[in-house]
């Protein structure tokens, strides 16, 4: 007779329980014995707590000679369970006292990640001012690329390191060689002729070639976002899209501008350079569009965010500079 129910808490309509009757011999009652149908996955696992329990079990002298009897083989050896084999605690133990404690903090079996107890608003901070630090380097190494400069590297170079290389028609995992101990890894990416998309420890760069094309790109065609380029990247290397990248992107994006910027300010004129009629064409629309701008929608009830960085554009004014004429406005 087969019981109706649930199997393991599933939706399974079937019989959760089996009843086994046999014989235990002439002139003996009937034996029963119910056996339960439980799913694979638990039946693993109910085998892998048995197994490290046996393990547990046995001490060190015991676990070493289990290990050499399979020296041959090419299988995995078993893993030592995270606990001190019974009987043995005092072998760690002083007159101090508290290695007891000490030892169960490390074979304590953490599971639960690290959180990031940071906000969104101090992770952009710090990750400006990584930036920043090192933006005059980065600027010497796009320099260095675009004049085909290639770097001499020290006899006593740090061991090269590798890194994922997005370029438009290809992605692959090279090896970068730096320079010296003192280049920053973005800096040694810049003179290759990448960008990566983390200040300090970048694990994926993107070509200068593929952001100098999505800046023309998006200058052409303004409604170009850089999730419909990053999008067109996935389908061209066959990559399945995710949020991570198309932020590796805007970041990487961001400070190929600012590198821009810098080797703006650095050029003065060109040699022989005919004078224009009009050096500069100016344009003013009396600065309406800035005075529909309502508190209710920025963050925190009108607080503003916290932005150490400076516009490189005229068209911006800082509130110290438009507070020199607050006074000359005539009132009714």
């Amino acid at each position: 007779m087969a019981k109706r129910g649930k199997l393991c808490g599933s939706k399974y309509g079937g019989s959760a329980g089996v009843k086994v009757r046999f014989s235990q011999g002439y002139h003996q009652c009937v034996a029963q014995v119910n056996h339960t149908l439980c799913s694979a996955v638990r039946r693993r696992e109910e085998t892998e707590r048995k197994h490290r329990a046996e393990l547990a079990a046995l001490t060190f002298a015991e676990r070493d000679t289990l290990n050499r009897m399979a020296v041959d083989d090419d299988a995995w050896e078993d893993e030592a369970p995270p606990v001190l084999p019974f009987g043995e605690e005092g072998m760690f133990l002083s007159a101090a006292g508290g290695e007891h404690t000490i030892w169960e903090e490390f074979f304590k079996d953490e599971k639960c990640p690290r959180k990031d107890a940071r906000t969104r608003r101090e992770r952009t901070h710090i990750r400006t001012q990584e930036w920043q630090q090192q933006i005059g380097r980065l600027v010497d190494g796009y320099l260095a690329w675009k004049a085909g400069i290639i770097p001499r590297i020290a006899a006593d170079a740090p061991p090269p390191w590798d890194v994922t290389l997005v370029d438009f028609w290809e992605l692959q995992t090279d090896v970068v060689n730096p320079a010296s101990w003192d280049e920053y890894p973005n800096e040694s990416l810049a003179r290759c002729g990448y960008l990566g998309t983390a200040p300090l420890r970048p694990s994926v760069a993107i070509a200068f070639r593929t952001l100098e094309a999505y800046r023309q790109l998006h200058y052409a065609c303004p409604r170009l976002s850089i999730q419909a380029q990053v999008r067109a990247l996935c389908r061209l290397h066959a990559v399945t899209y995710n949020r991570t990248l198309e932020v590796q992107f805007s970041i990487a994006y961001d400070v190929y501008l600012e590198i821009l910027r810098h080797v703006d300010s650095r050029v003065d004129a060109l040699q022989d350079k005919p004078p224009l009629k009009y050096s500069m064409l100016v344009t003013m629309d009396g600065n309406q569009s800035l005075k529909l701008v309502d508190d209710a929608f920025r963050a925190q009830a009108g607080t503003p965010l916290r932005d150490d960085r400076l516009g490189c554009s005229k068209n911006w004014l800082t509130p110290a500079e438009v507070d020199r004429w607050k006074d000359e406005v005539s009132r009714p």
